[in-house]
């Protein structure tokens, strides 16, 4: 397996996914495992976009913020 060009002195591949779908139920797998998901970035191959997990909206943390 190569390194994608995403990886760097602070970057660590944890997973590659076929689908952002898929990706976005490990970040939220991680979640619910205490793993600290700020920390987080999803990169899409061919490179589309790069999302920054910000934290993981929910009935309670949607409630906290109104």
């Amino acid at each position: 397996m190569t390194v994608p060009r995403t990886a760097g002195p602070h970057k660590v591949v944890l997973a590659t996914y076929s689908s952002y779908d898929a990706a976005q139920h490990a970040v939220g797998v991680l979640a619910r495992h205490d793993f600290p998901i700020a920390h987080v970035t999803i990169v899409g191959c061919d490179l589309r976009w790069e999302e920054k997990v910000l934290g993981r909206w929910g009935p309670a943390s949607a409630h906290r913020r109104s």
